[in-house]
């Protein structure tokens, strides 16, 4: 391109639990109705010792729609700081939203400086077919950002498996 800037966008589909991916930030999803901590949200705070259940407790985090805590890992997990983002209730969560938490996500990722991060979409959407539309979705939307993204999506091995099958390439 004459005259202006190519950008990468480049993402990696793993089994590999978020806590094991060596990234600048690891996106964490928090409902705000649902405690215990299930899901990444529990196997982080688990990692973290209980930090994200403190803060929960203590009304420093809730998991409102759109709020977003960053805080370092001090090495706990391979991704050097968190971000841990409020989706609502797990009641009023759909596909729907998707669009909104996708902007906030990567806005703060994009402010921040960053461009590697983790994340897994199937602790939003657990249903296969509905899976594979968020990842489309949140790849068209990685393009409405002028940055070299690399993201690696923690996901469950048999939805990475359907999607090779299917030789889904996401429109990447």
């Amino acid at each position: 391109v004459f005259g202006g800037c190519i950008t990468m966008k480049e993402i990696l589909f793993t089994p590999q639990p978020v806590d094991k991916i060596i990234a600048d930030l690891a996106i964490v999803p928090i409902f705000e109705d649902v405690r215990p901590l299930g899901g990444v949200a529990g196997l982080v705070d688990w990692r973290m010792n209980g930090q994200l259940s403190e803060f929960l407790l203590e009304h420093r985090f809730t998991g409102e729609f759109e709020e977003a805590l960053l805080m370092p890992t001090r090495g706990r997990i391979k991704a050097k700081q968190l971000i841990l983002l409020g989706v609502g209730t797990r009641e009023a969560f759909t596909d729907y939203l998707l669009p909104a938490v996708y902007r906030r996500l990567l806005n703060l990722v994009a402010n921040k400086g960053e461009t590697t991060f983790s994340f897994c979409l199937s602790d939003l959407i657990q249903e296969k077919f509905e899976w594979r539309n968020a990842v489309r979705k949140f790849v068209s939307k990685l393009f409405d950002y002028d940055c070299d993204f690399q993201v690696t999506l923690s996901e469950d091995w048999t939805l990475i498996q359907e999607a090779r099958r299917r030789h889904m390439d996401f429109g990447l």
